[in-house]
C-alpha cells in the first residue's frame, strides 16, 4: 500500500493557508523549544463538507511529516518544495500550539488545537482593529500583500496573543480548518486508503453507489457512465488494480474500462468481486451479457443472475425494477416493477422511490396518484437522488400533486443544475431570467440555458435564441440569435417557432404611392423570409431603407453588418447622382430615370421611418438588407471579381464592382469585360472620376 502516495493527488498545506498569513523572513522559533506533537510519524487530511476527505472538485488536501530532532520534514508536495514544521507549545492560549512552517518564500504562522486522532487550524490574519491594538503596544508588522511580516520573536509573541484576544470567544477561538490526523505508518497507510478512494469515486464513482453519496457537493451525485473523464479518471483509480483496492474503487476502474470499450481488462477486477458478491460487479457482469459487452450477448443469462441476486441485494432489486418498467426484456412489465421498487425502497434505495414515484405520476400498473407521486419524489431528493431534486422541482414548479411554490421549485432545481443536470439547468436558468421564485438574473439565467442547450434541451436552445438576438444577460447578436432560433424550429422547438413569428410578426407599413409594382413585391418579401435580390428597379428604394435603418436607427449592431448596409445606401446614392442612364440620347428618359431614382431613395427612407427604430421588425428588415447585400456581392455566382482580377488586381475590381453597382445592381454577377467600366461611365459619368481617383483605374 506504500505505492499509494506515488499517487497524483494535491498535497498542499501551503496552497489552502495562503492569504491572510502571519510570516517572517527568517525562523523565529527555536527548534530546541518545539515539541513532536503527533509522534514519530504523521500524516494530516483536510476534512471537507460532510466529513469527506475531498473538497467539492475531488482534491485531497494532505501533509506528512517524519520527525528529525524536534521538528518534522514535510513529504513530496508543499508546491514541491518540501520544508519544515516546528510546533511551539504555548500556555496561556485558547490553542494548544504555534505552527511554524517553513516554505519556499519564508516562514509562516498558524494557531493550531489537538484533539484526538484530529487537529483544528487557523491563519494568524491581522484585521485592522488587532493592527491598531498592536500600535499602541510598539508593534508594527509589515505588511506584505495580503500577509504581514514581523521579523522579531517578541513581535511574533505579541502579535500571536493580540490576535487571540480580538478573536477569542468566551476563551475559546473558532479554528475553521479541521484535520484528521494518523500516526505511524499502518494509520497513515488507512488513512491515505480513505481519501485515494474518495479521490477516485469523485471521478468516476456509480451515482447509486453508498460511498458516493458521503462525497460532498455535486459529487454526491455520481458520473454517469457517458460523462467520466477517462485521462483524469484512469489517473485517480489506476491503483484498484492492487490486490488490496477496496471494491467501489476496482469497480469504478472497471466502469472507466467499460467507457473505453477495454473488455479485455474486465476479468482480471471484475471475477474477484463477484466472488465477494459485490453487487455492483454482479449488475455490470449481468450488464455485460445483455448487451454482449467483451462475452457472447445472452439476455437470459444476464436477467437470471439479475433475479438470482436481487432478493439479497436491493440495489440489484431495484435496478431489476427499473429494466422491467423499461421494457428491457419485451413489454414494460408494471407490476414486476413496483413489486421490486417497494422491495429496494423499503431496504432504503432512494432511486427506487423515485421510480415508485414515476409509476404514480404516469398511472402505470397503479392508479395515478400526483400526490403520492409528489412525496415519493421528495423522498428520493431527501435521500440524495438527482432525479428526486428534478422531479421534486418541476412538481413545485407547476403544482403537480402540491401547491405551486417557485420558490421552494427553484431550491431543488438549482441543486440538480448545479449537478450539471440539463432539463435542471434549462428550469433553473429560465427561472432566473424572468426572476420566478428567486432574485432576477438574466447572465446566469443565460449560462444555465446556454449549458442545457449545448446539451440537447431544445427549450433552453429557443430561449439562448431569443435573448441572444434581444441581447438579454448576453451581447445581442441578432443574427445568431435567429440561427439559433431557426435551428431549434427545425427539430421541432414550439417556443423557437413562436418567437421567430414575433420577430416579424408587425406588419409592414403603407408602401407610399408611386412605388413600382415590382419593388412593392421585393418590400413584401424583405418583410418575410423569402428571397430577393437586388436588381435596377429596386436599388434606389432599398438604398434608401438602409440609409434610413443605418444613420437614424443605428442598425445593425454589428460594424462589419452596419459597414455592409452603408456600402448600400451609398450605391443608392451613386445611382442617383446623374441617374443609372446619363448617356442616354432621349434627354427625356435620362432625366426621368434620375428624377426616379431620386424619388425612390426618398420614397425608400421615407418607408422606413415608419417602422420604429426599436422595433424587432426594424432589425429584420436590417438583418435581411445586409444579407441580400452580401449574397449579390459574394454569393453563388459572384463572378465578376475573380474575372477581373487578371487584369487590375482584386482590390481595385472589388472597388470597381462596389462603386459600379450603384447603376448596374447585378455587376456582381457579370464576367468583366473593357466594356463594363465605359458602361458604367456611360449610365453615370460622374462615376468616372472616382472610378480613376479611389479605384485607380484608368487604363480602360
Amino acid at each position: 500500500m506504500r505505492r499509494l502516495r506515488a499517487i497524483s493527488i494535491l498535497v498542499l498545506l501551503s496552497a489552502w493557508l495562503a492569504g491572510c498569513e502571519l510570516k517572517s523572513t527568517a525562523p523565529l522559533v527555536d527548534p530546541a523549544q518545539a515539541e513532536l506533537a503527533f509522534g514519530p510519524a504523521f500524516t494530516a487530511i483536510m476534512v471537507q463538507e460532510k466529513g469527506s476527505l475531498v473538497d467539492t472538485k475531488g482534491a485531497i488536501f494532505a501533509v506528512t511529516g517524519t520527525a528529525r530532532g524536534n521538528v518534522y520534514e514535510m513529504g513530496p508536495g508543499n508546491g514541491g518544495e518540501g520544508g519544515t514544521m516546528a510546533f511551539l507549545p504555548v500556555r496561556g492560549m485558547p490553542f494548544d500550539y504555534l505552527l511554524q512552517m517553513s516554505g519556499k518564500d519564508g516562514f509562516s504562522y498558524t494557531a493550531v488545537r489537538k484533539t484526538e486522532g484530529a487537529a483544528a487550524v487557523a491563519n494568524i490574519d491581522l484585521n485592522p482593529e488587532i493592527l491598531k491594538t498592536l500600535e499602541a503596544r510598539g508593534i508594527r508588522p509589515i505588511a506584505d500583500g495580503m500577509n504581514h511580516r514581523v521579523e522579531s520573536r517578541g513581535a511574533l509573541d505579541e502579535t500571536v496573543r493580540a490576535w487571540a484576544e480580538a478573536r477569542s470567544k468566551g476563551g475559546r477561538i473558532e479554528l475553521p480548518f479541521h484535520f484528521e490526523i494518523a500516526r505511524g505508518a499502518a494509520e497513515s497507510e488507512a488513512l491515505m486508503a480513505r481519501a485515494l478512494t474518495q479521490h477516485c469515486l469523485a471521478r468516476a464513482g456509480h451515482p447509486l453507489d453508498p460511498e458516493v453519496k458521503k462525497l460532498p457537493g455535486k459529487l454526491a451525485f455520481g458520473v454517469a457512465l457517458e460523462r467520466i473523464d477517462s485521462a483524469a479518471a484512469t489517473t485517480a483509480c489506476a491503483w484498484g488494480a492492487q490486490p488490496e483496492a477496496p471494491d467501489p474503487v476496482r469497480y469504478a476502474l472497471a466502469r472507466i474500462h467499460v467507457q473505453a470499450k477495454q473488455y479485455d481488462r474486465l476479468p482480471a477486477l471484475m471475477e474477484p468481486m463477484i466472488a465477494r458478491d459485490y453487487p455492483f460487479a454482479l449488475l455490470l457482469r449481468a450488464d455485460q451479457l445483455m448487451r454482449g459487452l467483451g462475452v457472447g450477448a445472452d439476455v437470459a443469462a444476464g436477467r437470471r443472475l439479475l433475479e438470482d441476486a436481487a432478493p439479497r441485494h436491493p440495489l440489484i432489486a431495484y435496478n431489476l425494477g427499473a429494466m422491467h418498467a423499461g421494457g428491457r426484456f419485451g413489454q414494460p412489465d408494471y407490476a414486476a416493477a413496483r413489486r421490486l421498487y417497494e422491495q429496494a425502497a423499503a431496504a432504503g434505495v432512494g432511486a427506487a422511490k423515485v421510480g415508485l414515484g414515476y409509476l404514480y405520476a404516469d398511472g402505470a400498473g397503479v392508479a395515478r396518484d400526483e400526490p403520492r407521486a409528489f412525496g415519493l419524489f421528495r423522498e428520493g431528493a431527501d435521500a440524495g437522488e438527482l432525479a428526486g431534486y428534478v422531479e421534486t422541482g418541476r412538481a413545485l414548479y407547476f403544482g403537480t400533486g402540491t401547491g405551486r411554490d417557485h420558490e421552494g421549485a427553484y431550491g431543488y432545481l438549482k441543486t440538480a443544475a448545479a449537478a450539471d443536470h440539463p432539463e435542471a439547468q434549462y428550469m433553473a436558468g429560465f427561472m432566473l431570467s424572468q426572476g420566478q421564485g428567486v432574485a432576477k438574473s438574466e447572465t446566469e439565467g443565460f449560462k444555465l440555458l446556454e449549458a442545457a442547450s449545448a446539451a440537447g434541451i431544445l427549450p433552453a436552445s429557443a430561449e439562448v435564441g431569443r435573448m441572444t438576438y434581444y441581447g438579454l444577460g448576453t451581447r445581442a447578436d441578432r443574427q445568431k440569435g435567429r440561427q439559433i432560433l431557426e435551428e431549434a424550429a427545425g427539430k421541432g422547438s414550439q417556443a423557437a417557432k413562436t418567437y421567430l413569428a414575433a420577430l416579424t410578426g408587425q406588419p409592414l407599413p403603407d408602401l407610399p404611392s408611386g412605388v413600382p409594382d415590382a419593388v412593392k413585391s421585393d418590400v413584401r418579401k424583405l418583410g418575410g423570409r423569402e428571397a430577393f435580390s437586388l436588381n435596377h428597379v429596386n436599388m434606389p428604394f432599398m438604398a434608401g431603407m438602409a440609409q434610413h435603418l443605418g444613420k437614424v436607427c443605428g442598425l445593425p449592431g454589428k460594424m462589419d453588418d452596419r459597414l455592409e448596409l452603408t456600402g448600400l445606401a451609398l450605391n443608392g446614392a451613386s445611382s442617383m447622382l446623374g441617374g443609372p442612364d446619363y448617356s442616354n440620347p432621349d434627354i427625356g428618359k435620362a432625366v426621368g430615370a434620375m428624377m426616379s431614382s431620386t424619388a425612390l431613395l426618398a420614397a425608400g427612407a421615407k418607408f422606413a421611418e415608419q417602422i420604429p427604430c426599436d422595433s424587432p421588425l426594424a432589425e429584420h428588415i436590417a438583418d435581411r438588407l445586409v444579407a441580400a447585400s452580401r449574397s449579390n456581392r459574394t454569393g453563388a455566382g459572384a463572378r465578376f471579381v475573380p474575372s477581373c482580377a487578371p487584369t487590375f488586381g482584386e482590390t481595385r475590381c472589388a472597388c470597381l464592382a462596389q462603386i459600379g453597382r450603384g447603376v448596374i445592381p447585378d455587376i456582381y454577377q457579370r464576367s468583366y469585360d473593357r466594356g463594363i467600366i465605359k458602361e458604367i461611365i456611360s449610365r453615370n459619368p460622374l462615376l468616372g472620376l472616382t472610378i480613376g481617383l479611389t479605384c485607380q483605374i484608368s487604363n480602360y
